[in-house]
């Protein structure tokens, strides 16, 4: 991987970022995934994204933590992605805290996003994927797989494992 004092040093120019989009659709992009580490966090997000609905690719992926997220991202330009997917270990704060280090205010905003996207998913108005990702031996047991499933209302929402951590 990267050097860690090299990470997060500066972030890439919208214009650079959005020449390079111009430039591989006209070499026949049809897919295009913002990730990351999280794409929330830049700090041009939102002009991003509306530069990216506004391209019409054919398929869009959003992948995040999902604490980044807002109201305004979701209904003015994620609704239009494809695929919105949300990595997430536990919907368990003390298991979360552990894995992630975060805090109960994180915790509480991931939780109010899942259950946000997991309503508009049910109204077919997007499509979401919750990403669990397992510990072994903390957060990796069938039950609480199922557990997520029914908290987050995802009837609609496709949960898929992450291989486990060994």
């Amino acid at each position: 991987g990267m050097d860690f004092d090299k990470r997060n040093a500066h972030e890439i120019d919208l214009d650079k970022f959005k020449f390079l989009i111009i430039a591989a659709k006209s070499k026949g992009l049809t897919t295009l995934a913002l990730t990351g580490g999280d794409p929330s966090v830049y700090t041009k997000i939102d002009d991003l994204l509306k530069f990216v609905v506004s391209q019409n690719i054919q398929k869009t992926f959003f992948h995040t933590n999902g604490i980044g997220l807002t109201k305004k991202m979701i209904d003015e330009y994620l609704v239009h992605f494809s695929k919105v997917a949300v990595s997430i270990h536990s919907v368990n704060f003390g298991i979360w805290s552990k894995l992630t280090n975060g805090t109960r205010k994180q915790f509480n905003i991931l939780m109010q996003n899942l259950l946000y996207l997991g309503e508009l998913s049910k109204q077919k108005k997007i499509k979401v994927e919750i990403k669990i990702v397992p510990v072994m031996g903390i957060n990796d047991a069938k039950e609480d797989v199922d557990r997520k499933s029914t908290r987050l209302n995802s009837s609609h929402t496709d949960i898929s494992r992450m291989p486990s951590s060994a």
